[in-house]
């Protein structure tokens, strides 16, 4: 009878030495999922009940949180925090959408909405009839990547292994030592192989097959992505910008997982609205008009009491980055 196999979504690394004696890669894997800042039971759980319709607002907002996550998680991992702080914005910058897309097929993103947040992205930003088509294009590649993911059944540990493998990248630019980034994603590939080899032994292909995943997540436009997700949070601001400060902020951005239903106006404590025209074409009842252009103060939105004063701030910070950049003089410096 062959062994009893885990369900997606499973692992056994608390209790005992599931990895056949590699006590370091065990310990390491660990160290990855416990870097997750939320848990994974309820990671994109909102999204993933089978009745759940998720609106424009609603999604924007998770890709905020998948975002967000994303860098939380590489400042908590092994090995990154002690990089230096150029070599951690160089690996952000460029592997950021890798990672979008990895936490997004790992909360199970509902793409439906994607043609929506297109058409109203395109209603704001009139673009030629090629443009749209290639931009229609890319939409496509990205919800095919996010698919082909989910049907690999990829369980957490292996999410986690996936990312740290897109992050340690020795082709960002500028790093000050390609060879030791090289070195933790071989560290990360072998702890991969050793943990599929250990849970899924009637799997011989799966290790590939994982790997052959992450080729193709560079096929995926982060501009795109930006423009499909961001652009009616931050504006014209780049994500980079937004990446860069959260590093140097050195402040933590533990949000909790938003509930839908938690508000009588189904925001979660973190609730970016919509600039005033996209507002309309979202079919918001509220047109904040923040980030065209205005110099006036950022104002906190009303949060929860549950809602930290980390998390304010945080909160304070994001939406104050526009005006902040417009006060900078001259190109940003990475």
């Amino acid at each position: 009878m062959p062994p009893t196999q885990p369900n997606p979504g499973q692992y056994a690394l608390t209790n005992g030495d599931p990895l056949n004696g590699h006590c370091y890669l065990s310990g390491y894997i660990s160290l990855l999922l416990r870097a997750e800042p939320y848990p994974t039971s309820r990671y994109g759980s909102q999204c993933m009940q089978p009745n759940n319709i998720m609106g424009i607002e609603n999604i924007c907002e998770l890709a905020a949180r998948l975002l967000f996550s994303a860098v939380e998680w590489a400042r908590n991992i092994p090995f990154f925090p002690d990089l230096q702080i150029t070599d951690q914005v160089s690996l952000l910058r460029l592997t950021w959408s890798e990672l979008f897309v990895l936490n997004a097929a790992q909360c199970s993103m509902p793409l439906h909405v994607a043609p929506l947040l297109a058409a109203a992205g395109l209603h704001a930003s009139p673009m030629s009839a090629d443009r749209v088509v290639a931009f229609m294009d890319h939409i496509r590649i990205f919800q095919e990547q996010v698919e082909k993911l989910k049907a690999l059944h990829v369980d957490s540990a292996e999410y986690s292994c996936l990312k740290a493998i897109v992050l340690f990248t020795s082709d960002a630019c500028g790093l000050s030592d390609a060879a030791h980034i090289e070195s933790l994603q071989e560290k990360s590939q072998c702890a991969l192989e050793e943990y599929v080899r250990s849970q899924y032994p009637n799997q011989p292909s799966r290790f590939g097959k994982l790997l052959l995943r992450l080729p193709s997540l560079r096929t995926v436009s982060s501009s795109v992505i930006e423009q499909l997700f961001f652009v009616r949070l931050v504006g014209k601001t780049p994500i980079e910008t937004l990446i860069r400060d959260m590093l140097l902020s050195g402040s933590s951005f533990n949000w909790p997982y938003m509930s839908i239903q938690d508000s009588e106006d189904r925001r979660g404590p973190w609730t970016p609205k919509l600039r005033g025209h996209q507002a309309a074409v979202a079919g918001c009842s509220q047109a904040g008009g923040r980030w065209a252009g205005r110099q006036e103060q950022p104002t906190l939105q009303k949060c929860n009491p549950s809602c930290k004063a980390g998390e304010k701030e945080t909160l304070f910070r994001i939406r104050s980055v526009n005006m902040l950049e417009r006060k900078e003089k001259g190109p940003c410096v990475w």
